[in-house]
């Protein structure tokens, strides 16, 4: 928790792998910080990496990272 400002400042996958530790963390500490707005953040920065659309068609040639993500 101590760097959660920087892990809610900056949009990337690594924040997003971040948030959803603390997700985890907070499921195990009841006490902790909410579940539910580490979710919406969660999902929010998920959208905003656009992690939501799919990539090309059934047919597409996918990249290792891309199929990774």
């Amino acid at each position: 928790m101590s760097t959660s400002s920087e892990s809610f400042s900056r949009i990337s996958v690594h924040s997003l792998q971040a948030l959803l530790l603390l997700a985890v963390q907070s499921l195990i500490e009841p006490a902790g910080v909410d579940v539910w707005t580490f979710s919406h953040v969660t999902m929010a920065h998920c959208i905003d990496l656009g992690l939501h659309r799919e990539l090309g068609g059934p047919s597409a040639e996918l990249s290792a990272v891309a199929s990774h993500l």
